[in-house]
């Protein structure tokens, strides 16, 4: 199998502004489960009008992860729902490289 979700969370926590990497730090602390519950709701509600403004689909997987730190069933599936996204990712981005050409144009394009 691939990594851990907390694998995955760390990577994210390195990869975010630094404000953002402390927020979600101290958020995912385990006496702090008072926040991260009603959090995740409202991340997942939020994510589930992703058609409105400011509201996005990036506010499910937040929700999610959250929520994970509270229900261990859940964990595991979204571990690997995170390796197949990665890997899928993956070979799409290979696929779109070799198809771009050093100007930043599709090989075979007339410009």
């Amino acid at each position: 199998m691939g990594p851990s979700l907390d694998d995955y969370i760390d990577r994210l926590e390195r990869r975010v502004p630094v404000r953002a990497a402390r927020a979600m730090h101290w958020v995912r602390q385990p006496h702090r489960v008072w926040l991260r519950l009603p959090l995740s709701g409202l991340l997942l509600l939020g994510g589930a009008f992703s058609f409105l403004p400011v509201l996005g689909i990036w506010m499910i997987p937040a929700g999610l992860i959250l929520l994970a730190e509270d229900v261990p069933s859940i964990r595991s599936p979204l571990a690997r729902t995170f390796f197949w996204v990665e890997t899928k990712w993956g070979k799409w981005r290979n696929r779109r490289d070799r198809s771009v050409g050093k100007g930043g144009h599709k090989r075979g394009s007339s410009r």
